[in-house]
């Protein structure tokens, strides 16, 4: 929410440093111990701070990391499937 806030004031570093928090406490590790319905409740945050990092990403014109941020969300999104 906070990362959000930032986004509406234009705050985009600021904005992509708490979405980078967020995901960070959903690395790869935590994200192997869950299962089912909790892996599911996680990626319904950790995918939307990807997806706020590649709208920062492009306000920014780097659209590398967009592609980037993209990437991984099709790649969890395409797991789930």
């Amino acid at each position: 929410m906070d990362g959000n806030n930032l986004f509406k004031e234009d705050k985009l570093e600021e904005a992509m440093q708490q979405y980078e928090m967020a995901i960070a406490y959903m690395g790869d590790d935590f994200m192997f111990q869950l299962y089912g319905k909790y892996q599911d409740m996680a990626l319904a945050v950790k995918n939307p701070c990807h997806l706020n990092m590649a709208a920062c990403s492009i306000k920014l014109k780097r659209y590398d990391d967009e592609i980037g941020h993209c990437n991984i969300v099709l790649t969890e999104e395409e797991k789930v499937i």
